[in-house]
């Protein structure tokens, strides 16, 4: 609906409107003004992304390519960087050869900067002409050109072009190659020339040669210091499984790894760290003598990164020198000797006691690796002991948990955050070490070490520029220690982690428990004592401290997470435990605390709310938890206990909105009550979406939804319990009985319109369809109707409420959608020729009234969704009212027009032109009206382009020849069909004027 889904402003004008823009654009780049005709240019980009219809993009692209064929050079440039900047709109034109002859026609002038701007404007566009002919022999030709510039865009320009058409390449190798070892062109050219070729991994044959290439290239001493870092990096690339690095070229390799300049010691690093050792034989003494010059060399390279600070030195050097070992070491005969497992743990130990403060930031890594624990010799020591690496890492973890000697925040400084990057850095090398070594003792100590890091972490405040890497750190190092059945070592750890001062550390956790129910399990007892005493000490005031006030409400999460598991797993006797309803007992007490001390003074309440409320990043995951438990009481309790100052107006106004449901759902017994308060939760609902923009249709659907099922359960309950005479009694029970099936209707509208509802509301959505299943059943036994006797009317409703009681239960079950933003696909419609217009459009009476339906599907940045779009279905029908924008707050309004939309007993297109050939009586007037036909169109990328039509009826075979007219609307709905064919009815809805007319032309 259009409130369900809200429609872009830049979509609101016309497409005409558009196209008289684009008009005026192109006389103003006629002008004879220079400036004007800069300004009109670059107005292109922002027209196309306004509206970006393929009639448009196609007509704008093909007057810049005739501009930029009859333009100056400096007009050029300003057309060329317009493709750049647009070229996402590309692969609309659908006139592509005709705007490429505009610019093959410049590539072939006299003027060489003028064949530069062409390439480089084929290079912007290679998306569109990569695979012409014409382009690639265009472009070749380039090459023969003796102006640089012309030869730098030709290079670029291919390039660019590869990336859409690989089997370019086999054209223009020979010509690249012979560029490419050509002495005389300038090293930025062949270094583009050569980086160029990267695209040959791909091609057996191709990635043969070019290794021969790379090689000479970086061993020749003719190359110079940019060639041969083009050379490194595009050997890197051509190492495939089919092409490994021979050990002869990896040890001459590894004499470039200690190279004065860093940019070939890192690039040659990046491709040693390519070779896989694949085991020596003890006769071969040349490959032995191969591998542990490799060894030495990396060694020395390790040894220069040592003499610098944990800030100074160069991590990526390091990492890849280390992991290079490791490859090494993974081996047989090299397992005794895990080198690089001691290097991974000096710099986690250096880099965990620098953000500690333990360590000056000055001191280097060769220094703390001497003072430390570790041997200071990395090379002459022949065996080492792993059992010393789990003493290491449970020293780690040890050191993790005692007291900073400073209170480090990674907000004060660049310093402090450089710290942070390096621990975090100095982490993810010890778990990838530990993944290329296999040992199990090595892998228990990486997880021990994961352990201490989190335990770090979770007692700093972390910047805001740093949560998403905190976040993505998390997320990656739990599924590691999952993978190599280590995750009970965080695990173990999860109750002290509680009370961590990161958010990032105490949203991990409430995921990892959300989706285990063995840890939650663990967890939740644990946290049993915790809750127990302070829930104990509300009464005494000023015992309690900031420290159990977060552990209480982490704890509390972790017991509503536990029990919310064992009612989805239909574990409810366990679920109704004391142990497991610990948790919203003790929300209810400390909410009955605070409204206790409100009652005696605000000051008093302010303050033992600082001391005792929950922190602002829980209260929404705390409501979510209860109502997903069904713990509405204990819900109602809560919200009327927070503090109002703590949280903005709109959002305090909807947790006022969630504070009445809550308190109708724990009265829902009083049908009167309950009515009462989920209408006005529902009005400040409305009033939010009209005030602040947020659309809350979700929540106010599922609320209508749940009021009106516990209306008709009531309804039906009162039918036996009261003493009603017939008709009376028969009437009321047929009346139930169409609301049942109208909500029957509206269910399903209901869990067809909303791709975001999450599993817990879903189950309460099929737990409805089930009980009102069950009564329609019955009623389809039956045969309810008018005729039925009290006694009959009696024994249905007797097997109605049979059919009820054996439900779980009636109440409102929601579960984290409920509280997020709402997270639909949306879908951006306008039509052609253009009904939006200020001017109603006028039809003529007894045609055919054709437009197409065209738009865009947008999904949400934040988050991926399941939903594959295929198809794109538009209903459209006619009627006598408009679609008001108030309807769209209604669930039993929108499930009518729902209804119409796609119901199939609608007139179909061929008997639409029978009807308009012949005519139209009074019957078929009614057939037409408020009847709808599908139309259905397949997706191009994210645009579609429906063809629709509707038959207009005829106005003389309702009023005689007299010549009239008569307002009417036309509705169009829009349906999402994904890749399962299933059918998400989100929108959009809106309907249009229409003037029928006798005196129209057609």
């Amino acid at each position: 609906m259009t409130t369900i889904l809200a429609q872009r402003s830049d979509l609101a004008h016309s497409s005409d409107w558009a196209f008289k823009q684009l008009f005026k654009l192109e006389s103003e780049c006629r002008s004879q003004t220079p400036a004007m005709q800069v300004k009109a240019i670059g107005q292109f980009p922002k027209l196309l992304d306004q509206f970006p219809f393929p009639t448009l993009v196609s007509s704008a692209f093909l007057k810049l390519g005739d501009l930029f064929r009859s333009s100056s050079n400096s007009m050029r440039y300003h057309i060329a960087q317009v493709f750049e900047s647009s070229r996402h709109h590309l692969l609309q034109i659908t006139h592509t050869e005709e705007l490429l002859k505009r610019i093959i026609s410049v590539l072939y002038s006299n003027d060489p900067i003028a064949r530069v701007l062409a390439l480089r404007l084929i290079g912007n566009a290679s998306v569109l002409f990569a695979k012409y002919p014409e382009a690639q022999h265009g472009v070749l030709l380039r090459y023969q050109s003796a102006h640089p510039l012309e030869i730098a865009a030709a290079v670029q320009t291919t390039e660019l072009m590869l990336k859409y058409s690989p089997e370019l390449l086999k054209i223009v190798w020979e010509t690249v190659i012979s560029k490419a070892k050509d002495s005389q062109v300038s090293d930025p050219v062949r270094a583009q020339l050569i980086h160029s070729l990267q695209h040959a991994a791909s091609n057996l044959q191709l990635s043969i040669r070019l290794y021969d290439y790379c090689r000479a290239w970086v061993y020749s001493s003719e190359s110079t210091t940019t060639v041969r870092i083009a050379a490194l990096g595009t050997w890197k690339e051509t190492i495939q499984p089919h092409n490994e690095l021979k050990l002869k070229d990896a040890a001459a390799v590894a004499d470039y790894v200690s190279h004065s300049i860093n940019a070939i010691s890192n690039a040659s690093l990046a491709l040693l760290a390519k070779w896989r050792h694949g085991g020596v034989s003890s006769k071969d003494i040349s490959d032995s003598a191969d591998i542990l010059t490799i060894i030495q060399k990396l060694n020395e390279c390790i040894r220069v990164q040592f003499d610098h600070s944990i800030m100074a030195a160069d991590f990526r050097c390091i990492r890849l020198a280390t992991m290079t070992l490791a490859h090494i070491e993974s081996a047989p005969e090299y397992r005794s000797i895990p080198r690089c497992w001691e290097l991974a743990e000096i710099i986690y130990g250096l880099s965990l006691r620098v953000l500690r403060g333990d360590v000056s930031m000055a001191t280097t890594i060769l220094d703390y690796a001497q003072k430390g624990a570790f041997a200071a010799n990395m090379c002459d020591s022949d065996s080492a002991d792993l059992q010393t690496t789990v003493d290491h890492a449970k020293m780690f973890l040890q050191l993790a948990k005692t007291t900073f000697l400073k209170s480090p925040s990674t907000t004060q400084d660049g310093s402090n955050r450089q710290a942070y990057r390096a621990f975090i850095r100095s982490i993810m090398m010890v778990v990838n070490v530990a993944s290329v070594l296999r040992e199990t003792n090595i892998q228990q100590s990486a997880a021990t070490i994961v352990a201490s890091a989190w335990y770090t972490i979770s007692r700093l405040q972390g910047a805001p520029y740093e949560t998403d890497y905190t976040k993505q750190f998390l997320k990656v190092t739990w599924k590691w220690c999952r993978s190599v059945n280590m995750g009970a070592v965080i695990s173990d750890s999860f109750y002290e982690l509680l009370a961590a001062k990161n958010r990032c550390v105490v949203h991990a956790i409430v995921s990892i428990l959300a989706l285990n129910i063995s840890l939650s399990e663990q967890l939740a007892k644990k946290c049993i004592p915790n809750v127990e005493q302070l829930v104990s000490s509300l009464d005494s005031s000023g015992t309690s401290q900031q420290k159990c006030q977060d552990s209480f409400w982490k704890s509390v999460a972790a017991l509503l997470i536990y029990r919310m598991q064992l009612l989805a797993s239909n574990s409810s006797r366990r679920a109704n435990d004391d142990h497991t309803l610990l948790a919203a007992e003790a929300v209810t007490k400390w909410s009955q605390y605070m409204l206790s001390q409100n009652a005696s003074s605000y000051q008093v309440y302010a303050a033992s709310f600082a001391r005792l409320g929950p922190p602002a990043h829980l209260c929404r995951r705390i409501m979510s938890l209860l109502s997903s438990c069904g713990d509405w009481s204990a819900l109602a309790y809560f919200c009327r206990a927070l503090q109002q100052n703590k949280f903005s107006n709109s959002l305090y106004e909807w947790i006022h909105a969630i504070y009445m449901l809550a308190d109708a759902e724990s009265k829902s017994e009083n049908i009167g009550i309950y009515d009462d308060l989920t209408d006005r939760s529902l009005c400040v609902l409305r009033t939010l979406s009209n005030q602040t923009g947020t659309h809350h249709i979700y929540q106010q659907f599922l609320i209508q939804l749940q009021k009106e099922f516990i209306s008709i359960i009531d309804g039906w309950k009162r039918v036996g319990s009261t003493d009603i005479a017939q008709p009376s009694l028969c009437f009321i029970t047929k009346s139930l009985s169409e609301r049942t099936h109208a909500i029957a209707n509206q269910i399903n509208y209901v869990s067809s319109s909303f791709v975001c509802m999450d599993n817990i509301t879903r189950g309460w959505i099929d737990n409805m369809q089930s009980i009102v299943g069950s009564i329609i059943r019955v009623l389809a036994f039956s045969k309810c109707n008018n005729d039925l006797g009290q006694s009959k009317v009696l024994e249905i409703n007797s097997a109605i409420i049979a059919c009820i009681e054996q439900c779980d239960t009636t109440k409102l079950v929601v579960g984290p959608s409920f509280f997020s933003k709402q997270t639909n696909p949306e879908i951006s419609t306008e039509t052609r020729p253009n009904l939006e217009g200020d001017t109603t459009t006028v039809v003529f009476s007894g045609s055919q009234f054709h437009f197409t339906v065209e738009g865009f599907i947008r999904f949400p940045a934040d988050r991926l969704l399941a939903v594959v779009p295929r198809r794109i279905n538009v209903s459209v029908w006619l009627s006598q009212h408009p679609f008001r924008e108030d309807s769209s707050h209604s669930l039993q309004l929108c499930t009518h027009f729902n209804n119409i939309a796609w119901k199939r007993n609608g007139t179909s297109q061929a008997s639409h032109d029978h009807l308009s050939a012949t005519g139209y009586d009074g019957t078929v007037w009614s057939t037409i009206w408020d009847s709808a036909t599908m139309f259905s169109t397949t997706i191009d990328s994210t645009y579609f382009a429906c063809p629709c039509a509707i038959a207009i009826p005829s106005l003389h075979s309702l009023f005689g020849q007299v010549d009239t007219n008569m307002a009417a609307h036309v509705h169009v709905m829009c349906a999402l069909v994904d890749s399962s064919d299933r059918v998400w009815y989100i929108g959009p809805y809106k309907s249009y004027p229409l003037t029928i007319s006798t005196t129209a032309r057609s």
